[in-house]
């Protein structure tokens, strides 16, 4: 998730520092000083500023420090509040939901990110395996396995798909 980072942080707002010399929110996401970052944002929300753009950057710095739980929340505000639903954010919105538990969410929500016009190659590789390990959290193993066939197929290359492969056998 690291390398699409850099292209979701560009789409942020430049939120935050009322002064020219205070950092704004997104400039506190490129420097990874994510609690700084998520009281800018906090900051902005309260404030009534960009609220759906203010709650992206929120849900970006959830993510990076793990709290899964606040980042779903405030990925969900920003659509909630007319954020575009880009291929990135419903990503963000599957991971916070595998990392959670609730696969059969993850599964939807990768699914709309797969079906997203703007979503790269490289984002839909990591969404096709995500759906993988949704189906295996939810012991679906007839469908993990069958898309992990998918996969293995359009990336022969994945180190990761090998060892996954390996772990269904066992299934």
């Amino acid at each position: 998730m690291k390398k699409y980072l850099f292209i979701i942080i560009a789409a942020v707002f430049l939120l935050g520092g009322c002064a020219k010399d205070e950092p704004t929110g997104t400039e506190l996401l490129e420097q990874e000083r994510y609690e700084e970052a998520a009281e800018i944002f906090a900051e902005a929300i309260a404030d009534g500023r960009e609220q759906k753009e203010a709650y992206r950057g929120l849900g970006i710095a959830y993510w990076e420090q793990g709290d899964f739980r606040r980042a779903r929340a405030s990925f969900s505000r920003a659509l909630s509040y007319g954020a575009e639903g880009t291929a990135s954010i419903y990503q963000f919105l599957g991971g916070c939901d595998l990392q959670l538990g609730y696969a059969k969410s993850a599964l939807d929500w990768f699914e709309k990110g797969l079906a997203a016009e703007d979503a790269s190659a490289g984002m839909i590789q990591e969404m096709e395996f995500n759906r993988i390990v949704a189906y295996e959290q939810l012991s679906d193993w007839d469908m993990a396995k069958e898309k992990l066939a998918a996969y293995t197929a359009k990336y022969p290359d994945d180190e990761q798909a090998a060892k996954e492969a390996a772990f269904l056998e066992t299934r």
